[in-house]
């Protein structure tokens, strides 16, 4: 039966060669690009072509030296019955000579060398702006891509087989290849689509010719009639292209290379040709081989072929199924010929359509093309197909060719693959529906095969059945994104595909690449109008997360032109966001001039990057909390503005911006910030604003919002000018006035006496002068307050217009953030009010203060008519305290003028009444100055220790000091002094009266002994000890010698095996209450509560519960018995307790109470220690006042700490060896060895501390403990002992002056190899400070300090201690940190009834961040690791936060809150920022938005 069919075959056949084509020549094709240029579709019919591809020259110039792209996996190789290797198989490896090298030495090199598509692509869209260029277009994608694929292959296969770098090259690989194929689907597909309506009305133009007499006439008209089928056709052209273009270069195993002798079976034949002519053939094998060769031999025998043929059988099958896989039919006839196999090249031309072109006329004859016998070669080669003794790669061929679909798919294992097997058999089953129905044939067909199938397949049903295949399942190919796309496109479903490529995008795990090749489709799409109105908000969130990525990687023209196609509405907002961050001013104005280039609105866009950055900031209410030096996020707000000082027509806003951000500065009494930022404002803005309005409207009057913006800023204006001037007023009246030269004692020589009446005359010299100069100063700042209080047109920052509007809209039209629903600053008028509400009584206090101190009595009373006036209205500014404050300072003023022999009101009653200036020598009396009374109480209370936070500007301090200075000049007694403070506290109800009581008796003695004996003028004292914006910050520097020789840094791991451990609990800020009572009320009037004095608490209030509470209380005496003992379970080898043992009820301290609370808490640790080391360190409550240890340069004046140090050194006695006492003694230090090669350093930090107002009499290492220090760790170097120091308040802190801290890092960093830890408290949070080296620009880490959390429940931390593992008790310790485990007491369940108080595990550092240890390079990686993985900061944001059970459900923590809250975990030095700069840089590089 074979052989028969076979015969009738050959008959028929004619010449070999041509490639499968679509006979729809008369069809525009996009496809036409995929084979020499002419409209080629691989089908099932007829016709001439050579299968390879054409090579299009780029219309563009290609920009990239490196391309990029990817190839499919290898998918289809399979041995006999099972599968084994895909069709594009193994990396053929040839050499790349023109790969570059410098990228196959690169970390993954195909990421960076694929950048370049990311600019060719916005290339290719910028050139072909118009709907002819579309089809351009498309190409243009594809071929960039091409040409990328190709090179990053070469790339590939250049590097060394499983090269590591390139695990990402791989994948941007993939990824490419499958972007080319999708470029290359959409052109054919979409030319094929938007060509039906044009094609179809010409047929209907032209009608049908006639019936078709052949076969090829049947099934063209067929395609021609069906766009079903032409898209089917399209797709299997597409596919067949897309294996086609890696064929060659990737497919193993060349036939050829096998034998070139063009003779079938040469093994066999030898051996049959040598058994004929009687040779034996002793190594023949065991199986026995055909006796003789035709085709079906090895079937009718059932024997075997020469085992050498029988592979080279196998070898040729496989590639000629490749070739028919790639539509290359001829080529695999060739390979056939070339291999001795020319009748299967002849039963390669059977599936052809038969066609005779003849006419009637016998004369005019035609080649007949086809076989006319189709149907009978159709059978035999669906039979061929169907027998299993067959090798698959046989089977597949023929299956191919008849549509027997399950032969094909034996061989398929990937996606595309199966794709190709599916279409085909749905392209056959239509064609064959065809032929069956026609009247064309010369014969009777043959019957179909029984088993071919009855319902004929759809594109939709082919996906179905695809996806159904558990190969692609396993493998996941049905979840590439790719394929969906391609799926989609091919199924025509726009929806289906954006809500995919929706998915991705909100999955977060969409490739740069990916998102690029999506974001065009949309485009293409949407000029193609395939993208219907509920499809846009998904094509909108593509683009913007195609923006988005843009930003990301910094490309400032992709930004610009991705912007350009959001919606409007969107362009603003995004195109502010990526300028966010740009500073450097030549970029700025590029960025720019890119937007405007690309029909953005640039006016829009730069009002709203302002408002953004104005708006932005940690979400603090500027009223909350007051900070009144200019800090680094103020300058970066200050500097936003020049984004709207680049275009004079933006001069309006830029003035509207810059007062908005004005007033925000001055309600945080942020006078320096507001000056800086008003000095950027050009001088000639106001003039510019008129004349833009008038040559717009040829009126000079401006319209309302625009005059309200230059009124305030005129406002604002005086108000600086009358700081100005108060400020130079103040300095000359207190500063400059003369010294009268001492009189010469009794008895004095002639010359002394002389030389003092020549001293005497300068000095009456210098007065004049002086007074002169101040009267014009004097008149200059009452004028300038004047001009604040007397404002025109309805007052200082009144709007003169826009009545009974309460929120500005923003000048010249655009929208503001200003006043969104979602911002956290107030609405303007709301400003406006609070900033009457804060200077207007202040501004009149210091004219109140000039007016009094020049003696002007009677025009400092008329300021009550001027404040009371109606006209003005000025009283409405004024608060309760303020008015009070007014009408006491007119009081005094009365009593002046009465004390002048004037009248209350200023007549004169006698003739003495004088109203001049004070002559020399003269003090102002104790209340001379208005100033706010909490600045005068806050030099005897220190605010920070009660819960207030309030900073104050330089003028509001130096006020207070003159204040204090004038009232010491008078003789006044401390005692008179104390009273009046505390007289100012409790009559502006500041605290209760019992604390402005307790704080002021306790430290007030103290307070004025250092104010009168300070070196230091009112700007450093302010400066340093507030913090306020005083020119002078800082204390007089010293420095401290440091032995060189520094060895070179080792920093080894330590041993973490058990058995070369030691463990350490870490004790911190226990704060013991012994008078802490149960069921009191835990929120009261005072500072602190938790005691019965404080009243029973009513219904609905916090109760103080069992063992503690989670408010203004500390620790009961229980609850740290409890606490210690549960630690001491943990068979600790030794105790670290950094300080702070006191309650925080400093205003009823005083030494007897404090040294009980620390007795008692040494009581219990000695209880469960007793044989443990329990090594102490001092903290800032230890004294009382509290932060007050007296400096050795006033201990001769009945001043001193030995009260305290005396005392600790005999407390501290069970654990200590005498030899620690002295030290001790002398300042609060102590060292000694508790283990063989470890030496525990415990260092006074309170000689850093800023409230420590001893410093300002003595500020350079009072007590010597540096110095010491140095000496302690040069000897622990020198005799190989490691060193854990110990310490109170951390150093990197704010409270610890920036020199001191400054010295003690350059300590470190010089013994950075016998430094293994350092141990702090005092902050009651768990963090740590990093200490960088200098020399590396702080970027080398050297040091850690391991910051525990405290004992005690105030500030809302459930009581808590550390218990550190480290590397020790062995010869070769190195004593660092291997782990930190944290344990706590959960308050609110232990206080329950029945509760108990169980100390539970945390974390463990080590299992919660996977660190392998803790050393200063683990810790340092560990942060960098927060930065990138939000989720890894996100843990250690619960762990720190052990008042948290669960993690907030609307955690969330952006670059600045990282900023915020990471940079002071890298700073250790709190007068050098640097580590913390490079921290912020790192974190912008990692969230550029």
């Amino acid at each position: 039966m074979l052989e028969d069919s076979l015969a009738r075959l050959d008959a028929v056949l004619g010449s070999p060669g041509g490639a499968m084509r679509t006979p729809r020549a008369s069809l525009r094709t996009f496809n036409a690009r995929f084979r020499g240029g002419e409209p080629e579709i691989s089908s099932i019919m007829d016709g001439p072509g050579d299968g390879t591809s054409m090579h299009l020259s780029p219309a563009i110039p290609h920009t990239s030296q490196i391309g990029l792209s990817m190839v499919d996996s290898p998918s289809m190789l399979l041995d006999d019955g099972n599968v084994t290797a895909p069709v594009h198989s193994v990396l053929y490896r040839d050499t790349v000579d023109t790969t570059s090298a410098a990228l196959l030495a690169d970390d993954d090199p195909g990421v960076r060398a694929t950048q370049v598509l990311f600019s060719e692509f916005i290339s290719i869209m910028v050139a072909h702006p118009s709907e002819a260029q579309i089809w351009e277009e498309l190409q243009q994608y594809e071929q960039v891509c091409s040409q990328q694929v190709q090179v990053l292959d070469k790339l590939i296969r250049k590097a060394p087989r499983h090269y590591a770098n390139f695990t990402n090259t791989q994948k941007v690989y993939q990824q490419l290849l499958g972007e080319r194929n999708i470029w290359r689907l959409v052109g054919s597909l979409f030319s094929e689509r938007l060509g039906e309506e044009t094609k179809d009305s010409l047929m209907l133009m032209e009608g049908e010719e006639g019936e078709p007499k052949t076969d090829m006439e049947v099934v063209t008209r067929m395609y021609d009639a069906n766009p079903t089928v032409r898209e089917a056709q399209l797709v299997i052209d597409w596919l067949e292209k897309n294996a086609a273009d890696d064929i060659n270069a990737r497919f193993y195993d060349p036939v050829e290379y096998f034998g070139g002798a063009h003779i079938a079976w040469e093994n066999t034949l030898k051996i049959l040709k040598q058994e004929n002519n009687g040779m034996v053939q002793p190594l023949k094998g065991m199986r026995p081989l055909v006796t003789s060769l035709d085709p079906d031999s090895c079937l009718r025998e059932g024997r075997n072929l020469h085992d050498l043929d029988q592979e080279d059988e196998v070898r040729l099958m496989r590639r000629v199924f490749a070739h028919i896989r790639c539509g290359q039919v001829a080529e695999a006839q060739e390979l056939c010929v070339k291999s001795g196999h020319q009748w299967r090249a002849a039963t390669l031309e059977g599936w052809k359509l038969h066609h005779d072109p003849n006419p009637g006329d016998p004369s005019q004859r035609q080649l007949i093309t086809g076989n006319s016998y189709r149907d009978v070669w159709k059978a035999v080669a669906w039979r061929i197909a169907s027998d299993e003794r067959l090798s698959v790669f046989e089977r597949a061929v023929y299956g191919a060719l008849c549509g027997h679909l399950p032969s094909v798919l034996a061989v398929c294992q990937e996606w595309q693959d199966t794709l190709w097997a599916y279409t085909r058999a749905m392209v056959d089953q239509w064609v064959e529906e065809q032929l069956r129905g026609a009247t064309t044939h010369l014969h009777t067909l043959h019957p179909l095969p029984k088993d071919f199938p009855e319902e004929k397949l759809s594109l939709k049903k082919v996906f179905e059945a695809a996806e159904r295949r558990p190969e692609l399942q396993r493998h996941q190919d049905i979840r590439n994104p790719y394929y969906l796309i391609q799926k989609y496109l091919i199924l025509d479903d726009m929806e289906s595909l954006l809500r995919e490529a929706h998915v991705c995008l909100a999955g977060g795990n969409i490739a740069p690449h990916l998102l690029r090749c999506v974001a065009h489709l949309v485009l293409f799409l949407r000029r193609v109008g395939r993208i219907t109105q509920p499809l846009e908000p998904l094509c909108t969130d593509i683009l913007e997360a195609c923006v988005k990525e843009s930003i990301e990687r910094g490309d400032v023209e992709q930004v610009a032109w991705y912007t350009s196609v959001l919606p409007p509405w969107l362009q603003v907002d995004w195109y502010a966001r990526f300028l966010h961050n740009i500073t450097d001013d030549h970029h700025r104005r590029h960025a720019l001039q890119l937007a405007g280039h690309v029909g953005l609105d640039t006016h829009a866009i730069t009002a709203a990057v302002v408002t953004n950055i104005r708006l932005s900031s940690s979400g603090r209410d500027p009223e909350g909390e007051v900070v009144a030096e200019t800090t680094t996020e103020d300058r970066v707000k200050i500097n936003a503005v020049d984004w709207l000082l680049y275009d004079p027509q933006q001069r309006v806003e830029a003035l509207r911006q810059s007062n908005a951000l004005m007033r925000t500065f001055l309600i945080s009494r942020k006078i320096g910030a507001t000056r800086a930022l008003f000095s950027k404002i050009p001088t000639d803005s106001v003039n510019l604003i008129i004349s833009q309005y008038k040559g717009e409207t040829g009126s000079s009057e401006l319209p309302p919002r625009a005059e309200n913006v230059v009124r305030e800023y005129f406002c604002i204006r005086t108000f600086l000018d009358a700081q100005d001037s108060f400020t130079d007023w103040f300095d000359h009246y207190h500063q400059k006035r003369p010294s009268a030269p001492k009189k010469p004692t009794p008895g004095s020589g002639f010359s002394q006496q002389v030389a003092f009446e020549q001293a005497e005359q300068q000095y009456k010299g210098e007065m004049e002068r002086w007074r002169h100069t101040l009267d014009l100063i004097t008149k200059t700042a009452c004028d300038r307050l004047y001009n604040v209080l007397l404002f025109p047109e309805g007052g200082w920052l009144v709007d003169s217009a826009l009545e009974d509007q309460d929120q500005e809209e923003p000048c010249g039209g655009e929208e503001s953030g200003e006043d969104r629903p979602d911002s956290p600053e107030p609405n303007r008028g709301h400003h406006l009010s609070v900033l009457r509400s804060i200077y207007i009584p202040q501004v009149t206090s210091l004219l109140q203060n000039i007016l009094h101190c020049t003696e002007n009595y009677k025009e400092s009373l008329q300021l009550a008519d001027l404040i009371a006036s109606e006209q003005h209205q000025l009283y409405k500014a004024f608060g309760r305290g303020e008015l009070e404050r007014f009408l006491m300072k007119l009081q005094d003023t009365s009593r002046e003028l009465l004390d002048n022999n004037c009248d209350a009101l200023g007549a004169s009653v006698r003739d003495s009444c004088t109203l001049a200036i004070l002559p020399e020598g003269h003090a102002v009396a104790s209340s001379s100055l208005a100033l706010p009374s909490d600045i005068f109480v806050n030099a005897f209370i220190p605010t920070h220790q009660l819960s207030r936070e309030y900073r104050y500007t330089c003028l509001e301090c130096k006020a207070a000091a003159a204040t204090l200075d004038s009232m010491m000049a008078l003789g006044a007694t401390a005692e008179e002094i104390e009273d009046f403070a505390i007289l100012e506290c409790v009559t502006f109800n500041l605290y209760p009266p019992d604390v402005c009581e307790g704080m002021v008796r306790l430290a007030g003695e103290e307070v004025l002994f250092v104010l009168n004996n300070t070196e230091y003028n009112y700007d450093t004292v302010c400066g340093w000890l507030f913090g306020a914006d005083c020119h002078n910050t800082e204390l007089n520097p010293w420095t401290l010698a440091i032995p060189s020789g520094k060895p070179q840094p080792s920093h080894p791991e330590p041993d973490q095996s058990p058995a070369a451990t030691v463990k350490i609990l870490h004790l911190s800020d226990v704060h013991l209450d012994l008078l802490y009572d149960e069921g009191s009320r835990a929120e009261c009037e005072q500072p602190y509560c938790c005691r019965n004095v404080y009243g029973v608490p009513e219904a609905g209030e916090l109760v103080a519960g069992r063992w503690g509470t989670l408010a203004a209380c500390d620790l009961p005496l229980h609850t740290l018995e409890e606490l210690v003992a549960q630690a001491a379970l943990m068979d600790v080898d030794m105790v670290y307790v950094t300080g702070d043992l006191p309650p925080h009820d400093v205003w009823l301290q005083n030494h007897d109470t404090n040294l009980m609370a620390i007795n008692e808490t040494m009581k219990i640790l000695a209880k469960y220690f007793p044989d443990t080391p329990v090594i102490n360190a001092i903290g800032n409550h230890a004294p009382a006042p509290v932060n007050s240890f007296v400096v050795p340069a006033a201990y001769d004046n009945r001043w001193s700490m030995s009260w305290l140090y005396d005392s600790v050194a005999e407390l501290w006695t069970p654990w200590l060896p005498s030899d620690t006492r002295p030290d001790i003694q002398q300042g609060g230090f102590f060292s000694f060895s508790p283990m063989p090669g470890l030496r525990v350093v415990s260092i006074n930090m309170n000689y850093c501390n800023k409230f420590n107002w001893w410093l300002l009499m003595e500020n350079a290492d009072p007590t010597g403990e540096l110095a010491w220090l140095v000496n302690t760790l040069a000897t622990a170097e020198a005799t190989g002992e490691f060193v854990h120091i110990l310490g109170h308040i951390p150093m990197g802190g704010s409270d610890c002056d920036h020199i001191w801290s400054h010295i003690l890092n350059e300590i470190i960093v010089r013994y950075e190899s016998t430094i293994r830890a350092m141990f702090f408290g005092h902050t009651h949070g768990d963090s740590w400070e990093i200490v960088y080296d200098p020399e590396s620009n702080y970027t080398r880490p050297v040091a850690v300090s391991y910051i525990s959390p405290s004992g005690t429940a105030e500030g809302g931390h459930h009581p808590s201690f550390k218990v550190f593992t480290v590397d020790g008790g062995h010869p070769a310790a190195t004593w660092s940190v291997i782990d930190a485990e944290a344990y706590n007491m959960n308050l609110t369940e232990a206080n329950v009834e029945g509760g108990t108080p169980l100390f539970t595990h945390r974390y463990s550092s080590r299992d919660t961040y996977g660190v392998t240890s803790m050393t200063p390079a683990s810790i340092h990686q560990l942060m960098l690791d927060m930065v990138n993985d939000v989720s890894l900061y996100q843990q250690f944001d619960w762990n720190t936060h052990n008042d948290w059970v669960d993690m907030p459900d609307l955690w969330t923590c952006d670059k600045t809150c990282l900023k915020g809250r990471l940079c002071g975990m890298v700073s250790s030095d709190s007068s050098n920022h640097q580590a913390c700069h490079n921290l912020e840089d790192y974190i912008d590089s990692v969230y550029p938005l």
